[in-house]
């Protein structure tokens, strides 16, 4: 398991260069945003679902936030 993902990283980073798609900076672009995103959300996932699950204003975030969720869904996939 030590060697898969490394060995598909690579694989997925030369395939998209030598195919064109992207550039090297595209790529490391990418992963740098993905680490950040992956870094923010360990930080905030325990913080967020106890507030959630146990706060007294969970009931009232998530019927503020699911009609959102469901617009955004409804724009953003329409066909």
């Amino acid at each position: 398991m030590d060697l898969i993902i490394p060995l598909y990283f690579h694989i997925f980073f030369t395939g998209r260069l030598y195919l064109g798609m992207h550039s090297p900076v595209d790529i490391l672009a990418g992963i740098l945003i993905g680490i950040l995103l992956l870094a923010f959300w360990c930080f905030i996932d325990e913080p967020l679902d106890d507030f959630i699950t146990n706060g007294r204003n969970g009931k009232l975030l998530m019927l503020l936030v699911e009609p959102a969720f469901i617009y955004l869904n409804h724009v953003l996939f329409a066909p």
